[in-house]
């Protein structure tokens, strides 16, 4: 914009120049509405200011297996004014590595009217992404002005690895479900055979669900709540440790991948599993059991919005101390280590 201001300011000392040398009272009318048309695209433009908003969609479909996504730009011009050019800057966070990208996009808005522009974005790495529009520079005609907007807005995008269905070993479709011994203790469930924790009576409780004998000693209704089973023929925990070297990215491809792929395989064979994994925000291991193709995905998506950590404190809840699994790694060599489980 400088170069603009620059121009601008030798065309003006040109001018004065023009009007010094020749008293001509065209080259003044000319040179005092040089002067003067600064002042008015600043007002216009500070004005037009007023009418403006931005933001950030995804598309219909967040998830791509393609390398090359989109999103969508979206800009509201109340006024009757146009925007020739702004320019979004846009932050990329790849959510379990941590690292940003700042992306520039240029466009337009008319008259008037509201605009959605789908912008093209590379993701090299499978995994989430999240857009974050940090702040959108609108230039005044002749770049003579700027005025920046900070939207704060947000979105996200997936890009799923590629998946390949895998032959499991024949003993985790014919494994013992556990005896129906194993119960969260950090999740409420729907079976009736354990208590998961006792609390009072909200509305919408069943009625079925008081506990008569102890509310009859208490001042207040009190409720079972009941405990949900964790008891599934295989147990995956996703142990994979950031790390700074280049070659990483690309083994943190292949493992989500794996992952992925054996979920599926799991789900595909019709054997329930429980998959487990460290999440950072609440400081524990967490953990979903898995029986569908859908919970198989919701729990990738889940995953790969968690960051990664330089070291895992792998403390493996109680319900499964004594629970032989499966662990995902990162490494050079390999991508799967058997810990103590289902080795023939």
């Amino acid at each position: 914009m400088f170069r603009y201001q620059f121009l601008y300011g030798a065309i003006l000392v040109g001018l004065f120049t023009f009007v010094i040398m020749y008293t001509d009272p065209l080259a003044m009318l000319l040179f005092v509405m040089m002067v003067c048309l600064p002042v008015i695209l600043f007002l216009l433009h500070h004005l037009t200011a007023f009418f403006l908003s931005f933001s950030i969609e995804s598309p219909l479909s967040i998830a791509t297996t393609k390398e090359q996504g989109s999103f969508y730009l979206t800009a509201k011009n109340r006024s009757f004014f146009p925007i020739s050019h702004c320019v979004a800057i846009v932050e990329v966070r790849h959510q379990m590595l941590g690292t940003v990208e700042k992306k520039r996009y240029p466009f337009s808005i008319p008259v008037h009217c509201l605009i959605k522009e789908e912008q093209l974005l590379t993701m090299p790495l499978s995994g989430s992404y999240e857009l974050y529009l940090k702040e959108v520079v609108c230039y005044s005609f002749l770049f003579l002005f700027k005025k920046k907007f900070f939207p704060k807005k947000k979105t996200k995008l997936f890009r799923l690895p590629d998946t390949q269905l895998m032959d499991l070993p024949e003993s985790l479709g014919t494994s013992s479900e556990q005896d129906g011994n194993l119960f969260s203790s950090i999740k409420s469930g729907d079976d009736p055979s354990e208590v998961f924790a006792l609390r009072e009576f909200h509305d919408g409780d069943a009625l079925r669900q008081i506990h008569w004998k102890l509310s009859s000693k208490t001042d207040s209704f009190i409720v079972r709540e009941n405990s949900l089973p964790l008891s599934s023929n295989a147990l995956v925990f996703f142990s994979v440790l950031k790390e700074t070297t280049k070659d990483f990215p690309a083994r943190l491809d292949e493992a989500l991948s794996f992952t992925l792929s054996l979920g599926l395989s799991f789900v595909q064979e019709g054997i329930p599993y429980t998959f487990f994994w460290y999440d950072p925000s609440i400081e524990q291991i967490k953990y979903l059991r898995i029986d569908t193709e859908e919970q198989c995905y919701h729990a990738f998506y889940e995953l790969v919005s968690t960051p990664l950590l330089p070291t895992l404190p792998f403390e493996l809840p109680e319900e499964f101390v004594d629970q032989p699994y499966l662990k995902i790694v990162a490494s050079p060599s390999v991508s799967l280590v058997l810990e103590n489980a289902y080795e023939h």
